[in-house]
């Protein structure tokens, strides 16, 4: 066991606080985004340990004078990215028409999960559950190997269930 006290033994976050630092000091304030980083150059640790050590290193967080030039501009949390992605389009304010617009060109697959959305939520709204084998997501039928096989059964059960739960709410 370590001589140590627990606070003195190093962190696996330590090699890439002087880097932390100097993201924070160029107005960087987004931890998600500052722990995207740190992964990328190689941190294996959690995001909670992240998390922790920069809200007890920084505690007035964004409240910190920083000059807003160098910030990045947010486009939305992921709680404010689903209520836009499942609110009718023509019920967005403008602000909120421009945000999906961004987050759309992100990457090709936020584009398509918001396809996805839009139609699933249409078919909810208008009750055409009879519209569900044809709209799985991608098409593309479920993966069939030796292994999988009840997997498969489990995915068609389950599939099976959503299709006949709104089906009688439809009715």
């Amino acid at each position: 066991m370590s001589s140590r006290k627990p606070r003195e033994q190093a962190s696996q976050l330590d090699p890439y606080l002087p880097y932390l630092f100097e993201r924070w000091a160029e107005g960087c304030h987004n931890i998600a985004g500052l722990f995207r980083e740190l992964v990328e150059r190689g941190y294996q640790g959690s995001y909670g340990s992240v998390y922790d050590s920069l809200v007890r290193l920084f505690p007035t967080g964004r409240k910190h004078a920083v000059d807003s030039s160098s910030k990045a501009p947010t486009l939305a949390t992921s709680r404010q990215a689903a209520f836009l992605f499942l609110r009718r389009p023509e019920k967005l304010r403008v602000e909120e028409q421009e945000t999906v617009a961004k987050l759309r060109q992100i990457n090709p697959e936020v584009d398509r999960a918001y396809d996805l959305v839009q139609q699933f939520a249409q078919m909810l709204r208008t009750r055409t559950g009879e519209l569900l084998d044809t709209w799985r997501p991608g098409g593309a039928p479920i993966a069939v190997g030796r292994s999988r096989e009840r997997l498969r059964e489990v995915l068609r059960r389950k599939w099976r269930a959503a299709k006949r739960d709104v089906m009688k709410r439809a009715a």
